[in-house]
């Protein structure tokens, strides 16, 4: 009977091993390829620093490593801690005047530091418009504004990765063709 017991569980956590193995893990890979001009070079930073928005983020990084540009990593997020502070009357007993006491709320704000970009060009892409914006580091402007929304017929890696290789051909930086 106890053999028969330890049998049943081993072959349990033998058949739990092989199919908690076969469930699908979805994984973005990223290719490196070595033989990327210096220049021009690209950073993404997400709309908001939310989950969503970094996940989207990384799928547009992902698109510009297929079109063979220079990706540089994000600069690390800063945070800036601040206390805000009100007056809230606390009532006494009668003809005592009334105390006041501090009560603060604090707030932790965190931003991207636009001094802390090395890169020739800031991609952001908002996961909820599905809209990414190309700016020009050094004088800030914004040279492209798309939609990353594919039609009927389109997957979506394939129709990001083909609108960003076309955006980028359209403002004369050159790409690996796919």
């Amino acid at each position: 009977m106890i053999q028969t017991v330890a049998g049943n569980t081993v072959l349990g956590l033998i058949l739990l091993a092989l199919i908690g193995c076969a469930v699908p893990v979805d994984t973005i890979h990223y290719v490196v390829l070595r033989d990327v001009p210096e220049k021009p070079s690209f950073v993404v930073l997400p709309a908001y620093l939310t989950p969503g928005q970094f996940e989207y983020a990384d799928k547009i990084e992902v698109s510009l490593i297929k079109a063979g540009v220079k990706v540089v990593t994000r600069p690390p997020q800063k945070a800036v801690v601040t206390q805000k502070g009100i007056g809230a009357a606390e009532a006494q007993p009668a003809k005592e005047i009334p105390s006041v006491k501090q009560a603060g709320a604090t707030m932790t704000e965190s931003y991207y530091s636009y001094t802390d970009i090395i890169a020739d060009y800031v991609v952001v892409g908002d996961e909820d418009s599905k809209r990414l914006k190309i700016i020009k580091h050094e004088t800030q402007e914004l040279l492209t504004s798309l939609e990353l929304k594919p039609g009927r017929g389109f997957a979506t890696d394939d129709f990001r990765d083909k609108t960003i290789s076309d955006a980028l051909k359209a403002l004369g930086i050159k790409v690996k063709e796919q």
